[in-house]
């Protein structure tokens, strides 16, 4: 089910394993296993916190073309990781 789905997608964003995450994302909607923006949040996190931030952004993406509608935390992730890539330029 999804919370299961889910618990296993955040551990594998946490543990850097982020294919593995976006794979069972992929595997949810083999299974009819209806995604939910929780999911794709963990993920656009994952992703910006490894400094991926096209990943993040094409998996914010993917969630609209599924019919997920990003909420303030997909937002925010993306927002922060692209303030800290900015700092990064900087220094």
């Amino acid at each position: 089910n999804c919370i299961t789905y889910g618990v296993l997608i955040s551990a594998y964003c946490k543990s850097g394993k982020l294919d593995r995450a976006r794979q069972l994302l992929e595997e949810m909607r083999i299974e009819g296993v209806k995604e939910d923006v929780v999911a794709y949040n963990m993920l656009i996190d994952g992703y910006c916190k490894k400094g991926h931030f096209d990943d993040a952004l094409a998996i914010m993406k993917d969630m609209l073309v599924v019919g997920v509608k990003p909420d303030v935390v997909s937002y925010n992730a993306i927002l922060h990781a692209y303030l800290r890539s900015e700092k990064e330029i900087d220094k």
